[in-house]
């Protein structure tokens, strides 16, 4: 193994660690506005049983 083919594969590496970064960033935010809504919903309810 030379030196090029090492530093090409440690290129490789970053890449893959952002791909799983912004997957994770998108997956996090879709579950914070899940959260958000039932929140939303669990208010709702809560005012409804209060009626």
């Amino acid at each position: 193994m030379d030196g090029n083919s090492l530093e090409r594969d440690l290129q490789v590496i970053p890449s893959e660690l952002e791909i799983i970064e912004q997957d994770f960033e998108k997956r996090s935010s879709k579950l914070g506005k899940k959260i958000e809504q039932l929140e939303e919903e669990k208010m709702q309810l809560g005012l409804d049983v209060n009626v």
